[in-house]
């Protein structure tokens, strides 16, 4: 957990992380076995939020470092109480793409920050929760409308043509009719007086007024805003039978939470005909003691951790080199140069023993007396070899 913690804090946005992990319980009879969870708890940098990207490789690290671990099972909060990630998140995490998703984060975020915002200031600082789930749609759709009005028309072009002729026309002869015309007109042969003939043609064009529209519903159209509001206190300082104070929670009236909820309304856009739902509960707190977090290292610390052991090994190996190799070889070197008598010098020629004689001369010790003194006394003879040794050196 601890190395889960530290691998987490690692990302820019995160101050501080903390993770609890709860193991799998394989039970070896008939009842099922529990399935293991985790729960990881962010502090980001003031300004700061994380992106999809992040989120989900935070997710996916978690569920990697325990066996078994399924992200249904793992939820990250952040220190305000925020869920970042919940186990049924992961769907709509695989649909959404991370613009979508930052967006609806974006949205509400902003609505439960101006909730919040609305209600302390009247009923104080840390008294108020409150969660909101905006449901969108991020389908884009176009509309195009053509509509034509025929009480508005305008005339667009207009054609006349007149054609008038006058005077007398010569019938042509062998009509029963016409003869029997000419007959009763009274005229001569061959000809009719007085026709006229006159025509006039005309054509007028008109336009209808006509409207093109195209509506574009743009993506991210909410549907729906699910909102839940916890209010704390009031409370009242009462005394125990042993004295003691106490804090005593005192419920708010229906009035009151009834103008609450007509106030988070106006701050959400309550829309009732969208299918918006409000919750407002008045409930105590829980008391609850600190945690305190791992406080987050610099980045050079990381980085000297990481150089200290080989630059460890390097002064361990120097230190063996100047206090023990080279005192031992200079050691070595001391008692070789010990061993054994020395050689005459050259030139000077060996004393013979007398005749007879199996000793040395006088002040000359044989081997066995020295065997004899070492001993004995070998105090003293090693007294004598460290001598020699500090004379040598």
């Amino acid at each position: 957990q601890g190395e889960l913690a530290r691998t987490i804090m690692g990302f820019d946005a995160v101050a501080q992380a903390r993770v609890h992990i709860v193991t799998a319980n394989e039970s070896l009879f008939v009842e099922p076995s529990e399935e293991g969870s985790a729960s990881v708890v962010l502090k980001l940098h003031p300004g700061r939020s994380l992106d999809r990207r992040q989120l989900q490789g935070i997710v996916n690290l978690v569920a990697c470092a325990v066996k078994g671990l399924k992200l249904e099972n793992i939820t990250v909060v952040d220190m305000e109480g925020g869920l970042l990630f919940g186990g049924n998140q992961e769907q709509e995490l695989a649909s959404m793409t991370q613009s979508q998703f930052e967006y609806k984060r974006r949205l509400e975020q902003t609505l439960e920050q101006r909730i919040k915002t609305m209600l302390e200031p009247v009923v104080g600082r840390n008294m108020v929760v409150a969660r909101v789930t905006a449901d969108l749609d991020f389908k884009q759709v176009t509309i195009t409308e053509e509509n034509f009005d025929p009480d508005s028309v305008v005339v667009r072009s207009e054609q006349r043509s007149k054609e008038k002729t006058a005077g007398s026309k010569s019938l042509p002869s062998g009509s029963p009719d016409l003869k029997f015309e000419i007959y009763q007109g009274g005229g001569g042969a061959g000809g009719v007086k007085g026709q006229s003939f006159e025509k006039e043609d005309i054509v007028i064009n008109y336009e209808i007024s006509r409207v093109n529209r195209q509506i574009v519903n743009g993506a991210g159209e909410i549907k729906r805003l699910s909102v839940a509001v916890i209010i704390d206190g009031p409370y009242k300082m009462e005394k125990d039978e042993a004295g003691k104070e106490i804090r005593t929670f005192v419920p708010r009236s229906r009035k009151e939470m009834k103008t609450f909820e007509d106030i988070v309304k106006k701050a959400m856009g309550f829309n009732e005909n969208r299918g918006d739902q409000l919750t407002i509960s008045n409930i105590p707190f829980a008391i609850q003691k600190s945690i305190p977090l791992p406080s987050g290292e610099p980045v050079w610390m990381n980085y000297l951790k990481k150089a200290a052991r080989p630059l460890f090994n390097v002064i361990l190996i120097a230190l063996l080199f100047l206090f023990v190799i080279k005192p031992f070889k200079k050691w070595v070197k001391e008692v070789r140069k010990f061993t054994g008598p020395e050689a005459l010098p050259q030139g000077e020629p060996v004393p013979q023993l007398p005749a007879g004689t199996s000793g040395g001369g006088p002040g000359q010790l044989s081997k066995e007396d020295i065997l004899d003194i070492t001993k004995s006394e070998p105090e003293k003879i090693a007294e004598v070899i460290r001598t020699w040794i500090r004379e040598g050196s």
